[in-house]
């Protein structure tokens, strides 16, 4: 079970450099991200949410900024925490194609082979029928 959870909204570039700052002193090995988008559609729509996190010492860290009130800190935001987990062992995200498809609309291309989708997890550890279903 984790004690806490500690959560940021990047508003300034001063809560990017502690976020930054806070990941360097961590070291986490597993980091997660996820976005939220304007629609579904892989090649027009872009994140207007970004959301960063990792686990130290039974504490969960997370970092949030709105990339639709703050464009240049939304896109410093986005770069930074996808070169950090670069530096991971897993960078980990749901449906991960799609997100990484929304930071490439931004401009931001990720290529480290470090992945990992835990809607493939899933799909490894879970019948996708019911045993009703067949």
């Amino acid at each position: 079970m984790f004690s806490a959870h500690i959560e940021c909204d990047i508003k300034t570039k001063e809560q990017l450099l502690d976020m930054i700052r806070l990941f360097r002193k961590h070291k986490p090995t597993e980091v997660a991200f996820d976005t939220e988008t304007t629609g579904l559609n892989i090649g027009l729509d872009k994140p207007f949410l970004f959301q960063f996190g990792w686990v130290h010492e039974n504490e969960v860290y997370s970092f949030a900024v709105d990339i639709e009130k703050n464009p240049k800190l939304g896109y410093n935001t986005v770069w930074s925490a996808l070169e950090l987990a670069k530096k991971t062992k897993v960078f980990m995200g749901h449906n991960i194609k799609y997100d990484l498809h929304m930071c490439h609309n931004l401009g931001i291309d990720y290529e480290t082979n470090n992945l990992v989708d835990t809607q493939c997890c899933i799909r490894l550890a879970h019948d996708a029928l019911t045993v009703a279903n067949g």
